[in-house]
């Protein structure tokens, strides 16, 4: 049962992680109709600057999770290959426990940003009105999926040895 929930939560965030890609392509094209649009007729399109402001949060949060499972948070491996394997297990314990903490903190305070702009219909933008529910429902997904991510390596950190990867902070897969 628990191997199964594993392996759904490691799809849905690669589908999250898969989806932010879908949007970075799109943001592209858009980013670059609009240098068209700018340079060959003096007419950008309205509202791209707001479009890309209140995306950008959106790609962060979708592919936080993604990125902790597959290993691809910054840290440093000198230090965790000095300290030997005992302590460095350890450290990644830590690590992962405080990560776990960090992003549930954030996906809750999300969770309230995202309901107050759900209920008020708040909007973002000048030229072209944007809702703000969209960003926070995506800092509430991403926080609290990379809390649970951070969760499951703590568990594989008290359970199994760290491996190479872990060890030199290069990527796990």
């Amino acid at each position: 049962m628990a191997r199964r929930a594993g392996s759904a939560f490691d799809v849905a965030i690669t589908v999250l992680n898969g989806f932010a890609a879908v949007l970075v392509l799109g943001l592209t094209a858009l980013i670059c109709a609009d240098v068209v649009g700018r340079g060959l007729f003096a007419a950008p399109l309205l509202g791209v600057p707001e479009i890309v402001k209140t995306t950008m949060p959106i790609l962060l949060w979708l592919q936080m999770a993604y990125a902790v499972r597959m290993g691809r948070m910054m840290r440093s491996g000198v230090g965790l290959r000095l300290m030997g394997r005992g302590p460095a297990r350890m450290v990644l314990v830590l690590n992962a426990a405080i990560g776990t903490a960090l992003f549930a903190v954030i996906g809750y305070g999300a969770l309230e940003e995202f309901l107050f702009t759900w209920e008020t219909g708040a909007w973002e933008g000048g030229s072209v009105r944007i809702p703000e529910w969209p960003a926070w429902l995506a800092v509430t997904v991403g926080a609290s999926a990379t809390a649970l991510q951070y969760l499951r390596e703590s568990g594989r950190f008290l359970r199994e040895e760290p491996t190479e990867a872990d060890l030199s902070g290069s990527t796990a897969e």
